[in-house]
């Protein structure tokens, strides 16, 4: 090896520094370029050190991008010379990115060994930044496994080291990790709270990226309080942030957060243009996970449009990349998108198909083992169901409607106390909608037959109401127009 002012070790370090700045900055193809060329010349240069924190670079560029099979492979071949030349820091720096892509295939349990793996190098060095991040990052594990209680502990452990090092930007992190798992457990005023602790620490140390991520997490909080409108507003401050640091990256995030919130608020169209935006941006840097997240809503909407061929075209590209990702999170995204793309159209193999969809979508659910994806699983049950109701004709069975029915009641149910504890109120009152429109088409279709059934419309009705009065706050004419037509049924 040579020294660190030789000529060929200056040229090989500055590669990986300038690619470490190109993937912050959303350059990742030329990122990816840089440190090729500093493999190629740490190879040629014979320097396993210096070889080894080329790869360990790569790989930090592939989890940008959301390529974890890279980052897996790469962060072994790092392993290896680290290993050789017992270099314990680059080991543990390896066991922690071989960590993170198990825990973003959802192998958590491995995920969990290999950052305990690396915790347990980081105390014998003594590095506390080095066990704040693996405390982090186990904290983040249990978060993917539902159990907050846990990774709040992690999180605290992480923060109370980053205290004792004095690292302010670890420290802000730690407040957002806590905020974040505040929030996921319904206690708002807490969540933000952190969220606040941490915008002050990122105003402080003039981190504007850091402050542009906290802005965006205060606006999910704001999203989940029902205040539509002034998440939107903050979404807006936090992309400004991003476009002026030049981060474009971040801000395909934002454009996709911003498309949601028109979407809630019952503009499409503009719910469209943001989320094709964000695709553009994902599309460039290779982030298969954005791709897919994107064209999955895309898919969507287009269906509720009724731009089928279109909604179709979404869903088969976002499926073609499901393979490469090996994540339950997202196979199950789209395994709820099929499901709403079939049932876009009312023909009875369509329902048939979205029934067998939505099913799977219950297994997967099951798998992931988190409230947001059961109760989804449980509206698209919902879903099918009213499909099926909307088929329905006079020589269907009354037996076989009323299962249909207390199918879906008990799944509505299931959903809009999930969506209610979670803090989604536009998820509930969607919940709520479906259940109310299930319950009239089911009173209309017994009334056909001869059989009346007051308390199901009574119910049915009151429901929608419910539903109206907070589609009504948020001035969204697409679930209000829904709601009166379905009102105006004799």
């Amino acid at each position: 090896m040579s020294n660190s002012h030789d000529p060929r070790t200056l040229l090989i370090r500055s590669l990986i520094e300038r690619a470490s700045v190109r993937s912050l900055i959303g350059q990742n193809q030329a990122a990816f370029l840089d440190v090729r060329c500093g493999i190629q010349r740490s190879k040629e240069f014979k320097n396993a050190k210096l070889l080894a924190e080329c790869l360990l670079q790569q790989c930090e560029i592939a989890a940008a991008v959301n390529d974890y099979r890279m980052t897996l492979s790469v962060a072994r071949d790092a392993l290896a010379i680290y290993c050789q030349i017992n270099d314990c820091k680059g080991i543990g720096a390896c066991l922690n990115n071989i960590g993170i892509s198990y825990d973003y295939c959802g192998e958590y349990k491995k995920a969990i060994k290999y950052y305990r793996r690396s915790l347990m190098i980081d105390r014998r060095l003594g590095d506390r930044p080095g066990q704040a991040v693996s405390y982090s990052n186990i904290g983040s594990v249990y978060i993917s496994l539902g159990k907050f209680r846990k990774a709040l502990k992690y999180f605290v452990k992480s923060l109370s080291l980053e205290r004792r090092t004095g690292n302010l930007v670890g420290r802000a992190i730690s407040f957002n990790n806590i905020a974040g798992i505040y929030y996921r457990i319904g206690d708002n005023r807490r969540a933000l709270h952190y969220y606040l602790k941490c915008m002050q620490v990122m105003n402080h140390v003039g981190d504007r990226k850091g402050l542009a991520v906290v802005l965006s997490n205060i606006s999910t909080v704001q999203k989940s309080l029902g205040n539509y409108q002034q998440s939107l507003n903050t979404y807006l401050k936090s992309l400004r942030i991003k476009e002026e640091i030049g981060d474009r990256v971040s801000q395909a995030t934002n454009y996709r957060h911003i498309g949601v919130l028109h979407y809630y608020l019952g503009n499409p169209k503009k719910a469209l243009m943001y989320y094709q935006k964000a695709l553009a941006i994902w599309r460039k840097s290779r982030d298969w996970q954005g791709q897919v997240i994107c064209l999955s809503g895309l898919a969507t909407m287009h269906a509720e449009r009724g731009e089928h061929e279109r909604a179709q075209r979404c869903l088969a590209a976002a499926r073609s990349m499901v393979k490469k990702l090996r994540a339950r999170d997202i196979e199950f995204l789209v395994c709820v998108t099929s499901t709403e793309v079939a049932l876009a159209k009312l023909p009875r193999v369509r329902v048939k198909n979205a029934y067998v969809l939505a099913e799977r979508a219950l297994v997967l659910a099951k798998a992931l083992n988190t409230k947001p994806a059961q109760a989804e699983a449980c509206l698209l049950r919902v879903r099918v169901g009213v499909a099926l109701l909307t088929l329905c004709s006079t020589q269907c069975s009354v037996l076989k409607m009323q299962t249909i029915w207390r199918n879906i009641d008990r799944d509505c149910k299931i959903a809009i106390r999930i969506y209610e504890q979670l803090k989604r109120p536009w998820e509930a009152e969607r919940a709520r909608y479906f259940h109310g429109e299930c319950g009239l088409r089911l009173w209309k279709l017994l009334g056909n037959m001869g059989i009346a059934k007051p308390g199901i419309r009574l119910n049915a009705v009151r429901q929608l109401v419910k539903a109206r009065t907070f589609f009504k706050r948020i001035d969204n004419r697409q679930y209000l127009n829904k709601i009166d037509a379905l009102l105006q049924i004799k």
